[in-house]
């Protein structure tokens, strides 16, 4: 038996699409209101590099070029919890697009393929398309018909099968494209330098090559630490004539010498900071009567881990009710569940990051489907699996849908989890899709409503409100 992939319809693709129209415009609302406001800012508790970073310039006009929302979808009744938000490192694109090849194999799915139609995601090219079109508005690259764009990341914490698919789809769209670790940035006579560290090592493609914009892979909380290790706890007062790694991108970024998407400011929306922000006061006030409603339903209450705002030992008493999670992380890396272990782990977590930059959160209790591992020894049957399931944005549009599902209260790999292909079904003797967001299904563009600037939740058109989607087994 293998795993069951999800398969959505039309109706939950657009009920998706509303969901991410009114949560980046509440995000996007948030880092403007950081951006403008300097006593805002504070509230953040952002170090003051950090500060200066998210600050710098970017030359185009949205703040979250890419995001994949993570959330908790109840399928039953379209409901859902926010998990988290992921910015620049949004990633496991490929993963869908290998186990969706795999699955195309099968004779289930070509059954399925005559009753209806039945199509893998396009997750890869309308990210390229959104990238060059945000990139060609940047004043660095204006003249220049093939610009060099380089993805960079730490090269030893990158997943570089997908970088390496994404260089592809860069070229194939025009652009020239390297994979640049990093450590290897140099800033020198005014101009970013790298070369491509997926490549031969003998190719002369590893010479130094003018860098004229960057996709950035590589996760604030990487750079801040990398910084650390090096003694950076602010910006020089000029922008260094010469300048490595990290350095050199943070110079190429200041003297605008390059277009780097994302910027830095996506990290007030990353950040685990930003659940506490939202519910805040001064958060609320610049948001409408529709997006605060959204706000209270759909964002877990989240209070820092101290003792100074909450009750440690009642925290201690109800675990099952409570996740901490660090202020800035991902991959669930430093994640701890009530639910996931014993009373006294629990307690001794607890105790243990008190004093660190920790957040406490609602757990929120996850939409459970039937499937099954792959290749589990001696598995029989169907047994319930949670699911999270993230959505992409490109540029403000719906990009598509990431699955991953688990047994235990963290979906995550190493606790048991899974990734599930998500495939699209339309029906067989419906209109072939048209085109009026950017999610592509094979060669079809599927047809979704145009976006809202706010749904109101509880509304007739509300996410909520949407009929719960489909799914197929592929067995």
């Amino acid at each position: 038996m293998g795993i069951i992939p999800m398969v959505y319809d039309e109706q939950a693709l657009a009920a998706f699409e509303r969901i991410t129209t009114v949560t980046l415009g509440i995000l996007e609302k948030m880092t403007q209101r950081f951006l403008d406001d300097p006593s805002y800012r504070r509230l953040f508790g952002f170090s003051p590099l950090l500060e200066e970073l998210v600050t710098l310039p970017s030359g185009y006009a949205r703040s979250i070029p890419i995001t994949r929302i993570d959330l908790f979808f109840d399928e039953a009744s379209g409901d859902f919890m926010f998990c988290e938000f992921n910015t620049d490192g949004s990633s496991a694109m490929n993963e869908d697009r290998e186990i969706c090849n795999a699955l195309s194999q099968t004779g289930v799915y070509a059954t399925l393929s005559r009753e209806g139609r039945l199509h893998a995601q396009e997750l890869f090219d309308p990210w390229v398309e959104a990238f060059c079109s945000l990139s060609r508005t940047h004043a660095c690259l204006q003249g220049i018909e093939r610009p060099t764009v380089a993805i960079v990341d730490y090269q030893e914490k990158t997943t570089i099968n997908e970088l390496v698919e994404f260089r592809r789809r860069f070229e194939h769209a025009g652009a020239r494209c390297m994979i640049c670790d990093m450590q290897g940035l140099v800033w020198r006579d005014e101009t970013l330098w790298g070369s491509d560290c997926a490549l031969d090592a003998n190719s002369s493609a590893q010479e130094l090559t003018r860098i004229d914009a960057v996709y950035r892979r590589a996760v604030t909380s990487d750079i801040m630490a990398d910084l650390a290790s090096r003694g950076i706890e602010r910006l020089p007062d000029m922008t260094p004539a010469v300048a490595y790694g990290a350095e050199a991108l943070i110079a190429a970024v200041r003297a605008e010498a390059v277009c780097m998407i994302g910027g830095f400011r996506t990290q007030v929306a990353h950040s685990k900071t930003a659940f506490m922000m939202l519910r805040h006061p001064e958060t609320l006030r610049v948001m409408s009567d529709p997006e605060r409603e959204f706000i209270e339903r759909h964002v877990p209450l989240t209070t820092a881990l101290a003792r100074s705002t909450v009750d440690l030992a009642e925290v201690k008493r109800d675990k099952d009710r409570w996740i901490i999670k660090p202020v800035d992380g991902y991959g669930t890396q430093g994640v701890f569940a009530g639910k996931g272990v014993s009373q006294a782990a629990w307690e001794a977590l607890v105790d243990e990051h008190a004093a660190d930059d920790y957040v406490l959160q609602e757990y929120c209790e996850q939409y459970s489907v039937p499937n099954a591992l792959p290749l589990m020894p001696g598995a029989a049957g169907l047994e319930p699996f949670n699911v999270l399931t993230g959505l992409f944005v490109y540029d403000g549009r719906f990009g598509g849908v990431f699955t991953r599902a688990g047994r235990h209260p963290l979906i995550v790999g190493f606790h048991g989890g899974v990734s599930l292909g998500t495939f699209v079904w339309t029906a067989q003797g419906e209109s072939p899709p048209t085109a009026s967001a950017g999610l592509q299904a094979g060669s079809v563009r599927l047809r979704v409503p145009a976006p809202e600037s706010a749904v109101a939740p509880g509304s007739a058109a509300a996410p909520g409100n949407a009929a719960a989607p489909g799914r197929a087994a592929l067995l």
